[in-house]
Parts: C-alpha cells; sequence; structure tokens
C-alpha cells in the first residue's frame, strides 16, 4: 500500500500514543473526536487501487471514501482484509504514522459512538475520554492477530474497554490532595506529607505538576473554594481550571496505579 501523505501543512496535533504525536491531521479545538472526522474527511492521501488486497480498494480513493466504503459497500471477509492492511502497514519501522491516522478514521465512528452516550458532568471530561479511547484502540493496533476476524470491531471494543477501565477508576478512586498546611486546614499532616512525595516522585518520572495545578489541587481540595472561584484567583477561565484540576488528578492516579 503506497498511502501519499502531505506533509506540508502538518503542525503537532492532539493525538498521541505512547508519547508519540500522530501529526499529520494537525490540532484541533476542544475533544479530540469534536474536530478529528471534519478534519479528516479533509485529507487528499491517493489509496491506489488494490493496494490493500486483491481488488482492495476498488478503485483509487481517499480516506474518506475508504471509510463510507468500509462502512456501507464491503462485505465482512472484505473489511477484514481492509484493516489487515492498515495495521499491517501501522507496525513498520517507517511510514507509520498515516497508517494509524487512517485506521483511527476508519473506527472514529464507533468511537464517537460510544462516547456521545455516556452521561459526563463537564464538556472538559470528553477530552479525557477520547484520548483513552484513542488510546486503547492505537494500543491494540499493536498486538491484534490480523488473521483473526471481525478486526474492526475487535479494535474498537479495545478502545472502549480501555475508556471504561479509566472512567471506573476515577469514579472508585476519589482523590484528596493537599499542599503545605495552611492556618485553616483541618487535614492530617501525613496526607500533606503524601502529596509532597506525589510532586517529587511525578518530578522525578518526568511528568511534573505546574505550580498552577498544585495551587489549584489546594485550593479547592484544602480551602473548600469552587472551581469558579479558584478559576478568578487564578486569572484563569472557569472551564480551564476545571480542565486543568481534572487531568492534574488523573495523572495523579496513573502514577498511583502504576506505583501499585
Amino acid at each position: 500500500m503506497a498511502v501519499q501523505a502531505n506533509r506540508a501543512s502538518a503542525t503537532p496535533g492532539l493525538i498521541t500514543f505512547e508519547g508519540t504525536p500522530l501529526a499529520l491531521l494537525g490540532s484541533g479545538d476542544g475533544p479530540l473526536f469534536d474536530w478529528f472526522l471534519d478534519r479528516y474527511a479533509q485529507l487528499d492521501w491517493a489509496i491506489p487501487a488494490g493496494s490493500l488486497g486483491p481488488g482492495l480498494p476498488p478503485r483509487l480513493m481517499r480516506p474518506r471514501q475508504l471509510e463510507r466504503f468500509l462502512l456501507e459497500e464491503a462485505d465482512y471477509p472484505q473489511r477484514d482484509q481492509i484493516w489487515a492492511a492498515v495495521i499491517t502497514g501501522a507496525r513498520r519501522t517507517a511510514g507509520a504514522e498515516p497508517y494509524r491516522v487512517l485506521a483511527l478514521g476508519l473506527a472514529a465512528r464507533g468511537l464517537r459512538g460510544f462516547r456521545d452516550r455516556l452521561p459526563v458532568r463537564h464538556r472538559g471530561e470528553l477530552a479525557d475520554v477520547d484520548q483513552d479511547l484513542a488510546f486503547g484502540f492505537l494500543r491494540r493496533l499493536e498486538s491484534i492477530d490480523v488473521g483473526t476476524t471481525n478486526l474492526g470491531m475487535k479494535l474498537i471494543d479495545s478502545g472502549i474497554t480501555h475508556a471504561r477501565s479509566c472512567r471506573r477508576r476515577i469514579r472508585v478512586q476519589p482523590l484528596t490532595v493537599a499542599v503545605e498546611p495552611s492556618s485553616t486546614a483541618s487535614q492530617p499532616a501525613d496526607v500533606h506529607v503524601l502529596f509532597r512525595t506525589l510532586i517529587v516522585e511525578l518530578a522525578d518520572a518526568g511528568t511534573p505538576l505546574t505550580d498552577q495545578d498544585v495551587t489549584l489541587l489546594a485550593v479547592t481540595g484544602l480551602d473548600g473554594l469552587s472551581v469558579k472561584e479558584a478559576a478568578k484567583r487564578l486569572g484563569i477561565g472557569e472551564q480551564a481550571a476545571y480542565k486543568r484540576r481534572q487531568r492534574a488528578e488523573a495523572r495523579i492516579r496513573r502514577h498511583l496505579a502504576t506505583r501499585s
């Protein structure tokens, strides 16, 4: 298969896998799947006829055309042949990025369909859900047996399973955070020590929290301020404050999960 990708307008994007950005789609505003499909539809890559298997695709196609063919015209054996070829390309040492983008585009509607059915407290949560869906999908892309059947649904299910696991972990592990004890703080000192230890561990692991993240967690977790009040104190928007706190808490939870 020869996916001809135009990199001239590519800028660092929001899609990452194991710390490696998938930059060919560029960046977008808001949660990944709010803008991904529109950007995907604009790709003008050439996917030659027969490059994915005998007679597949049946003619030269762009990524959006291939997605439609896969969902609306291809039978089940053809779908598996297409997926197997894309997965194989995504595992190459060189030139894997277009295939990963292509794979995510073929699965995006299924992944977004799950996300759109989730009850969320705030739109900011969707950004985390989307990244979890994409991570679970791309991780399975690296290991799934291309000789099996129903490849597309299995990959989508892997993304959904990972996202569900992340949300379940957040629900059952409420986070209490603190910084230096204040005159009004009633939390025991060991909580403060634990938090300071976590801050150091995160920094040592190369994923430090910013001073603003620490302050935000402290004033909402210790001082009892609302996110709105905290945002005003820090001079940032309420939605931005919510997202910062959510991502900081998620980073700590992930660290604790790997440490245990």
